[in-house]
């Protein structure tokens, strides 16, 4: 239990400040239906499809902007009134003496790319692993959500059994502690030795108490739902067949969204250094310009060897090679996206060798929680028929209290024992499957039985977003 509240305290920190949601009905959801419930609740997957969005938007933009790339100006302006021809006019050269009038013109002009040796390919390239790494992005917040959400969930189940087998322990030393209050003079010291073990339970719960409420405000902070909505049930391991190390270090491999970030990053990495090595080449391109401008004051000229810019009309396509000539920043900047490539690259490596180290780590766990499970199994059915034992052989006068505090302190570690193995158990599989990346067991696999009788029984009614209008409550 002491483990479970330094496990859960992250999580009780977080809810300081923020609301539940409170329903109108008690019904208590299961760890499946919760999970399902935080996964469209909680703000952090709201991020990631935002951050999904844009990178779209990116991709978008870096496969159509390229070829639009036209723009339309207007032009009003006023000038002074002339009239002639080329070969005579009664006005002078700059008539700012004559009336005035308004010059209208507008101009249409764009460049459309044929052939740029890779860089619109390179971006498109980047703008799809830009998805591809938000899309894994997403996939790492809605597995590091269900991983909190379950550690929070068995965490809050082994304090309440903890509560429980305090409470059933406290019950035993208060019936004993009054027989030895009403006994004779020769049980003193018992009464001393039972006052003392009814202090520690009475502190133990204090504490087991505390790692209850902080798990519970672990659930409320992470689901948003009020309290009375978490199963009260007991702790039991969630079945599962384990598969070999190697098939999870193979399936982390394929699977894990901080590899796949990694690998996309990459791809985008070697994008940008193709694209830039590509400026050393010139852009092939389609040029075109439409452009016209009236001035009524201003007499025509019709003649094309006389530039009449009050009454002027231009109409032109080519090809052109726009090519730059810094050649030796581009190759510093070659030299930079080179070593940031080699930088992604090692990272990976580097991930690739902890992951394989914390998967096999963290499945080494279950194997350890579940085997100690079986182990104090066994053993906690035998400590409580000592303490049991114990407990009538003090009612009769047939043991004194070290005998019936020796039973309930081996039953009452044996039990503790056989409940963290199973708490172990289960959030090392939680662990396993984000460590993995990948979903190992159902997600209905994850429900407590007593949750899934009372729900065959109809004692609840299946979880649904629209049969309930969520007030905010404090």
């Amino acid at each position: 239990m002491w483990v479970a509240v330094g496990m859960l305290c992250g999580y009780g920190a977080q809810g300081l400040g923020l609301s539940a949601t409170a329903f109108a009905d008690e019904r208590v959801l299961s760890l499946s239906q919760l999970t399902q419930h935080t996964l469209r609740a909680h703000p952090s997957i709201d991020a990631a499809e935002a951050a999904l969005v844009a990178a779209e938007a990116t991709y978008r933009e870096a496969r159509f902007s390229p070829f639009f790339q036209f723009e339309v100006q207007g032009l009003f302006s006023m000038a002074p009134q002339a009239s002639g021809t080329s070969v005579f006019s009664p006005d002078r050269q700059l008539p700012i003496s004559n009336p005035w009038g308004p010059v209208l013109g507008a101009a249409v002009s764009g460049v459309v790319p044929l052939y740029t040796f890779g860089k619109i390919r390179s971006a498109w390239k980047a703008g799809k692993a830009g998805i591809a790494a938000a899309k894994a992005a997403r996939t790492l917040a809605e597995q590091k959500l269900a991983f909190q959400l379950r550690q929070a969930f068995f965490g809050y189940q082994f304090a309440v059994d903890t509560l429980y087998l305090l409470e059933e322990g406290s019950g035993k030393v208060s019936s004993a502690l009054k027989i030895a209050k009403e006994g004779s003079e020769a049980r003193g010291a018992d009464r001393y030795r039972l006052s003392l073990a009814a202090k520690d339970i009475e502190a133990r719960l204090f504490e087991a108490r505390r790692a209850k409420a902080v798990a519970e405000q672990a659930l409320v902070t992470l689901s948003r739902l009020a309290p009375s909505r978490f199963p009260d049930c007991p702790s039991e391991p969630v079945p599962y067949e384990p598969l070999t190390s190697d098939a999870y270090l193979e399936a982390s491999a394929q699977h894990r969204p901080e590899l796949i970030q990694l690998r996309e990053a990459i791809t985008a990495r070697r994008a940008e250094l193709t694209a830039t090595r590509a400026h050393l080449y010139p852009d092939i391109a389609l040029t075109m310009r439409a452009s016209t401008t009236h001035t009524p004051g201003i007499t025509d000229q019709n003649n094309p060897f006389i530039i009449d810019n009050g009454n002027f009309r231009t109409l032109n396509a080519a090809l052109i090679a726009r090519w730059s000539l810094d050649i030796l920043g581009n190759k510093a900047r070659s030299a930079e996206k080179a070593a940031k490539l080699k930088e992604v690259e090692a990272q990976t490596q580097a991930a690739e060798e902890g992951i394989a180290i914390q998967v096999r780590d963290t499945f080494e766990s279950w194997v350890e929680a579940h085997t100690s499970r079986g182990l104090w199994e066994d053993g906690a059915k035998e400590m409580r028929q000592w303490m049991v034992s114990a407990g009538q052989g003090y009612e009769v006068g047939a043991a004194d209290s070290r005998d019936l505090l020796d039973a309930v302190k081996a039953y009452f570690e044996a039990r503790f024992k056989l409940l963290t193995a199973i708490f172990s158990g289960n959030t090392a599989l939680a662990r396993l499957e984000n460590v993995v990346g990948e979903a190992l067991i159902p997600e209905e696999a994850w429900d407590n039985a007593c949750r899934v009788e009372a729900e065959v029984g109809g004692d609840t009614a299946p979880f649904s977003d629209t049969a309930d209008e969520p007030s905010e409550a404090s």
